[in-house]
């Protein structure tokens, strides 16, 4: 499995702890209907290898979810001679 780098960029909220009334990212990996709840603009992803989607969208502190989204697909493979993983990076912008 690897690690993928992912960062958002996000205009006009705050993005923190939903109980501190901040807005939050939910991120949904592939197909999957749960997500993970993400506090900050920089997290990272663990996926197998293989070809991937993250969706990312902006939530209210409730985790009702906004129509701001985004979403990156990438494929993530073992390195030359198995020394390791390589994974995408993703930037996207909200605004």
């Amino acid at each position: 499995s690897g690690k993928v780098n992912l960062a958002v960029s996000v205009e006009g909220a705050e993005i923190g702890p939903p109980d501190s009334g901040a807005m939050h990212i939910h991120v949904y990996v592939d197909d999957s209907d749960q997500y993970e709840v993400v506090t900050a603009t920089e997290t990272t992803v663990s996926v197998p290898n293989g070809d991937h989607t993250v969706r990312v969208v902006l939530a209210q502190p409730n985790h009702e979810e906004t129509q701001i989204s985004d979403e990156v697909t990438f494929s993530v493979s073992a390195a030359a001679g198995g020394a390791g993983d390589e994974g995408g990076g993703y930037g996207g912008g909200y605004g």
